[in-house]
């Protein structure tokens, strides 16, 4: 569609053409036709023809330069410019967070009866007898107890076979397998000389290398086992005193065979734990 300002030279160039032509001859002319009519039918003077085309003139290039004459500039409103191309950014897949690793085996993490059974087997005549104690703190865990007999020096950590976890760092009647029973290899939880225990006489180390170690978590000085913790080890010496047919006559506490501690506290009694392990046990021999 032309713009306003070629109109604009378009009329301009129109204009001067007929100024060049002399076309206001012609309206002197129709002027003097005008008067005639009249009755007056003389020649207009030259004066007046001159007047008037000044004044046509003046009234033209007004208003074609009078720039508030001018229409406004408009455009095209029935063809508007294409939008921009729609620009989506990528779906980026969720970033999800990269899991923990796995923790280290310290070979105590094996939990549940079927984790009892060695991957070898049990060494069922290695095994004679059962000690049980207490980790005389209420907040230990497998791993800690694993780190203080490693800094004492013993090269093969943890010296309990088995740990029963009372609720606080641990659960609550959980049965956690220590490596050594993994490996089927003594004990380091009863050092003992040689001597008479129990009326049978014993070599020194006897404890250690035939006896298998449990510790439950807690101080039983100053409270009591739970009632889950009593009921997994009722379980457990039951499994083991079948498998390596140790009576329940043979399951005794820390301090009865050294007579050097309270272990495993006032507060447990090892008698009733061997009255539940004859009742578990009755006629399985």
């Amino acid at each position: 569609m032309p713009t306003m300002g070629y109109v604009k030279n378009q009329f301009r160039e129109v204009l001067s053409a007929l100024v060049k032509k002399c076309y206001w001859n012609q309206v002197g002319g129709m002027v003097y036709c005008f008067r005639r009519a009249q009755g007056r039918a003389r020649q207009p003077p030259r004066r007046s023809i001159l007047l008037l085309r000044y004044f046509v003139i003046t009234a033209l290039l007004t208003l074609a330069l009078c720039p508030g004459c001018q229409s406004p500039d408009r455009r095209d409103s029935s063809r508007l410019p294409e939008p921009p191309l729609a620009t989506r950014s990528p779906e980026v897949p969720p970033v999800r967070p990269t899991p923990p690793p796995p923790p280290a085996d310290d070979g105590i993490t094996g939990r549940g009866r079927a984790a009892w059974i060695p991957p070898t087997g049990i060494k069922k005549s290695m095994w004679r007898v059962i000690v049980v104690h207490h980790s005389d703190s209420e907040k230990s865990t497998p791993q800690s107890m694993n780190q203080w007999h490693l800094q004492r020096g013993w090269e093969n950590g943890l010296g309990y076979h088995f740990v029963i976890g009372n609720g606080v760092n641990t659960g609550d009647g959980q049965v956690y397998v220590g490596p050594r029973w993994k490996r089927q290899i003594q004990g380091a939880h009863c050092k003992t000389g040689a001597g008479r225990f129990f009326g049978l006489p014993r070599p020194s180390g006897f404890f250690n290398d035939r006896g298998i170690g449990i510790c439950l978590v807690g101080d039983f000085e100053n409270s009591r086992p739970t009632a889950k913790q009593l009921a997994a080890l009722t379980e457990l010496i039951a499994f083991l005193s079948k498998e390596c047919n140790i009576p329940a006559t043979a399951v005794y506490g820390h301090g009865e065979v050294t007579r050097q501690t309270l272990c495993p506290g006032k507060n447990f009694r090892i008698a009733d734990v061997r009255k539940r392990v004859t009742n578990a046990t009755a006629g399985s021999h």
